[in-house]
């Protein structure tokens, strides 16, 4: 069975939806015992960096994430998932798990090209979330949703252009290092983001995966059982399922045998 981390997120169904798509039994929770006890671990969502660790640590999910850790089992952080693996978020000044040395840092912004209200429930996240996962599978951009539409940032891959914070949409991932999660993954592939800040890895021993938003940052990592994206899974259309079934399947068995 998965454990999908509840901590009152955002886009936790999403990311349970595409498993049952997939045929992996999942559950939803925020009760320790179920989650020590699951094959595998997913911490997924969109938020606030300060607003996600004060709710792990009222729920004490802080202390069972590092026994999820400390015990070897296959987890899998997405979005938020990626950053609170770190030791600090400059988001709100904020302590995180501290699993892997490095911090987040905020995309460089002007005030002209910066979102002034961006919320998780802005209407481009309402849009992806009533994806048909089906649809996803088969054209992985589904016509006339807001993914379509995002789906050619011409300004992504520029490192001198003036983005827009948060990144939304589709960006290119660039595989830096072979990992079984990115087994019958083209090199690069879009994914979706949405994100204001991005992991900054003390070394580049952990990093597989990098984007260009502006600057070039870490966007998907693996370190002894840790996998971790910057991008949406659960919203990447066809190469974002097979990541996810390349997590469950490959990317466990790899862990058994280390």
């Amino acid at each position: 069975m998965i454990a999908i981390i509840d901590y009152d997120a955002g886009n936790l169904t999403s990311v349970a939806r595409a498993l049952t798509h997939l045929g992996y039994e999942n559950e939803i929770t925020a009760v320790p015992e179920t989650i020590l006890a699951a094959d595998q671990v997913i911490f997924p969502g969109v938020g606030a960096a300060k607003a996600t660790m004060e709710t792990l640590r009222q729920r004490g999910l802080d202390e069972v994430l590092t026994d999820v850790y400390r015990r070897g089992t296959p987890m899998l952080g997405i979005c938020i998932g990626i950053q609170i693996l770190f030791q600090h978020s400059d988001e709100e000044d904020t302590e995180c798990l501290g699993f892997l040395p490095g911090h987040v840092k905020k995309f460089p912004t002007s005030n002209a090209r910066e979102m002034a209200s961006f919320s998780t429930h802005s209407t481009e996240n309402r849009d992806i979330d009533n994806v048909d996962i089906g649809d996803m599978e088969r054209d992985g951009l589904p016509p006339g949703t807001v993914i379509e539409r995002l789906a050619n940032n011409k300004n992504a891959n520029n490192k001198n252009a003036n983005n827009k914070v948060p990144q939304i949409g589709w960006n290119e991932v660039y595989q830096v290092q072979s990992h079984p999660i990115f087994e019958g993954i083209p090199n690069p592939a879009h994914f979706y983001f949405v994100n204001s800040y991005y992991p900054v890895p003390a070394t580049e021993e952990a990093v597989i995966g990098k984007t260009t938003y502006g600057l070039e940052f870490c966007s998907a990592l693996a370190h002894e059982n840790l996998i971790a994206t910057q991008f949406h899974l659960e919203k990447s259309g066809r190469v974002g399922l097979k990541m996810l079934r390349n997590f469950v399947s490959r990317c466990s068995l790899e862990t058994t045998k280390r």
